[in-house]
């Protein structure tokens, strides 16, 4: 009987055996897709109609679609203000811009986020570190901020996990105590809300955060809010609210323009700043805010 040489049949075996594993992994990884998808979206006419609204009107960028949203958006989460921008790291880093965060501070974020939290500060020449977890909620242990305190701490960016607010009133004792800034990474956590001493604080209007970062990305807990409300999915934009201004303070202007690593910000007076967000994405979620849709540009 004729067979291939015994390095060829090694090979051969070799080849057949791998070919055999990525096309079971495939299948598997296909299968898993179905079931288990990253995210998924829903656009219906009245979505679309939304968006070309905007596209046929004098305004793609910051125009009134923008101001609505931000308006309709602070009163939700019972903030003073909301300034869209276009990523919630855009956010972050422009957190660090406001609470004047610069070379040899250092921020303190949690070990368990996104790359942004801690990014943030590198973006802006600070030292970039962390404290540890609590063991039941993931979230940035106050006790553990307490013990590994540094005199060069400046601020504390604390992660809101998986939609659990983090031990706010504690940890801003901490930070401020020691005149630290406290910004809240609620990207997980838009439409959340927490007791504390009997009186339920919504995220993005307690007093403890001077700072509250949202993000609309398509996989975040905004859109399964959304869902519950609309039945739809839809990812569309980030925003950062300011719910520490002074009481009285003017809502931002658009001057100072500070340059970043995103593109060109216009900071308003002790304040942060507002990117050029697509409006058409604006009308979009208004829309699925309200059940309205935008005749208005921007």
């Amino acid at each position: 009987m004729w067979c291939l040489p015994t390095g060829l049949r090694t090979r051969f075996g070799q080849v057949v055996v791998e070919g055999l594993f990525y096309a079971v992994a495939l299948a598997v990884s296909a299968d898993m897709t179905k079931i288990l998808p990253y995210g998924h979206q829903t656009v219906d006419a009245a979505d679309i109609a939304a968006v070309s609204a905007v596209l046929q009107s004098d305004f793609l960028t910051c125009g009134p679609v923008v101001d609505e949203f931000e308006r309709r958006f602070s009163e939700r989460v019972d903030a003073k203000y909301a300034v869209a921008v276009n990523s919630a790291t855009a956010a972050l880093h422009l957190a660090m811009r406001v609470a004047k965060i610069g070379p040899g501070d250092r921020v303190i974020s949690s070990p368990n986020t996104f790359l942004a939290s801690a990014n943030c500060a590198a973006y802006v020449g600070a030292i970039p570190d962390f404290s540890d977890i609590d063991s039941v909620s993931y979230n940035l242990d106050a006790g553990s901020l307490k013990r590994n305190w540094q005199p060069d701490i400046k601020a504390v960016v604390a992660t809101d996990y998986a939609g659990q607010s983090c031990d706010f009133p504690t940890i801003a004792e901490i930070a401020r105590k020691r005149s630290a800034v406290v910004i809240e990474d609620a990207s997980h956590a838009v439409g959340g809300a927490f007791d504390h001493e009997g009186k339920l604080w919504k995220i993005g209007g307690h007093p403890w955060a001077d700072m509250t970062v949202f993000s609309f990305h398509p996989v975040k807990t905004m859109d399964e809010v959304l869902a519950q409300a609309t039945g739809k999915r839809f990812g569309l934009l980030q925003t950062m609210l300011y719910a520490g201004a002074a009481p009285g303070a003017a809502a931002p202007g658009f001057n100072d323009i500070v340059q970043g690593n995103n593109g060109a910000y216009k900071a308003g007076p002790g304040w942060d700043a507002c990117t050029g967000l697509g409006s058409p994405n604006g009308a979009a979620l208004l829309h699925l805010l309200s059940g309205t849709t935008p005749t208005a540009g921007g």
